[in-house]
């Protein structure tokens, strides 16, 4: 056998075990016969393709086909593959029925008796029925059954709770039942405490709104000011930023340090000129004592004119000395004859008189 041979037969297992398996999840055996049957609903309720086919709890076939009929496009005809050994009556029934609380969909093949020669041929349309989902779960026979015993139930629950309500005060449903009244009570107090703030803050809360309102249209009318301002704010900052701060800050620092030492400078001045200050209130205070040759002068009139005298007569020779010369230098420098002394028509002598003279008696 060619290999080619050999990949043609496997390519044609491989397709037909995908048909198979498409079909077995469609829930149909294409190697087992079955027929399929027609049913019209006006509401199908989420049924799907692959939803079983039941006959008293077992399984006889699945939902094959779902679409609208062509005629109105309101009733939906579906199609149901049922095993071909198992013969429908004429009068057999397909009842669309919930299968739980989650939603699930099946169909019931409902029927009476059984048939021999005169079935239901494959291609039928069969007779459709509805049920809900109480009616689902069910029966109908049997709902007045459960309706009065659900109805004895409730009333003895019901009178359980009496009871425990009028009966014991102590007992739990009572106080439960007192703690659930006095919630109630309090919501209701909550409540009318809250429509009296609103009542109460209903001018208040107006009030703000103008005022906001009022707020907003200044906002709103000043945005240009505003605008300005914040450009103006960034102008300044970036002239901040390209103004060296950090070098300013430095000088001013060193500016300081420097008036630091000039005001050290000064203050060892200062204190210097206090010492010279002292001293020389020290030495005044000697003199108005009579300490030294100041404080004798001050205080020795005879002294004081005996300096004051002397004073004068070297003034009066430095004037003869200034005017006369030669009287001098004639006799002593030149070793010529002295000269017999003239008196001068001015005796500096008589001018003595006109010399400024210290009155001060001290």
């Amino acid at each position: 056998m060619s290999r080619e041979i050999k990949l043609g037969i496997l390519a044609i297992v491989a397709i037909a075990s995908l048909i198979w398996g498409y079909k077995f999840l469609m829930g149909k055996n294409i190697f087992s016969n079955s027929n399929h049957y027609f049913i019209e609903y006006s509401n199908i309720d989420q049924l799907a393709l692959s939803d079983p086919v039941m006959i008293s709890g077992y399984q006889v076939g699945t939902v094959q086909g779902i679409q609208l009929k062509a005629e109105d496009f309101k009733t939906v005809v579906v199609r149901i593959d049922v095993m071909s050994d198992v013969k429908l009556p004429q009068n057999t029934i397909a009842q669309l029925r919930s299968d739980g609380v989650m939603g699930g969909k099946t169909i019931i093949l409902d029927y009476e008796g059984v048939c021999d020669q005169d079935c239901l041929e494959s291609g039928s349309h069969l007779k459709a029925a509805q049920f809900g989902l109480i009616a689902s779960m069910v029966n109908p026979a049997e709902l007045d059954q459960y309706m009065v015993a659900l109805k004895s139930g409730l009333t003895g629950v019901i009178d359980t709770l009496n009871t425990q309500l009028t009966g014991d005060p102590d007992s739990e449903v009572a106080a439960t039942a007192q703690s659930f009244a006095q919630t109630i009570k309090n919501l209701e107090e909550a409540t009318n405490r809250m429509n009296y703030l609103f009542q109460a803050s209903t001018g208040k809360l107006i009030s703000l709104l103008d005022n906001l309102d009022v707020v907003t249209r200044k906002l709103r009318d000043s945005s240009g000011d505003i605008g300005d301002l914040i450009h103006n704010v960034s102008e300044i900052t970036i002239q901040l930023k390209s103004s060296r701060i950090d070098s300013t800050v430095m000088l001013a620092n060193q500016a300081i340090s420097s008036s630091g030492a000039t005001m050290e400078s000064m203050t060892a001045t200062l204190a210097q000129t206090e010492k010279t200050i002292a001293k020389l209130d020290e030495m005044l205070a000697g003199i108005n004592r009579g300490e030294g040759t100041l404080g004798s002068l001050a205080h020795d009139r005879e002294l004081y004119e005996n300096v004051n005298q002397a004073t004068i007569d070297l003034r009066l020779l430095l004037e003869d000395f200034r005017e006369h010369p030669k009287r001098y230098f004639s006799s002593f420098l030149l070793g010529k004859k002295e000269k017999p002394y003239v008196a001068p028509e001015i005796d500096p002598v008589d001018q003595k008189m006109s010399l400024p003279k210290n009155d001060s008696t001290n």
